[in-house]
């Protein structure tokens, strides 16, 4: 399960900056290297909102499990 307290902390926004920085430097195989290397950043940003979402959702469901079996 993801700590929320670190998952509200993460902020890709300093890391997405420093790669378009990069992009920017690094000639014609830089700059592809370093857009890829931000596109997989931002797609694990996206799977890691998702998994939180069905982290909250899942501990939801096992609430009402467990109140019905009493």
């Amino acid at each position: 399960m993801i700590n929320p307290e670190l998952r509200d902390r993460m902020n890709l926004s300093i890391a997405l900056e420093t790669m378009e920085l990069l992009q920017q430097e690094g000639g014609d195989l830089g700059s592809v290297y370093w857009y890829k290397i931000a596109a997989l950043l931002k797609e694990a940003e996206d799977y890691r909102e998702r998994a939180a979402v069905a982290e909250e959702k899942l501990a939801r469901i096992k609430e009402l499990l467990d109140t019905k079996q009493i």
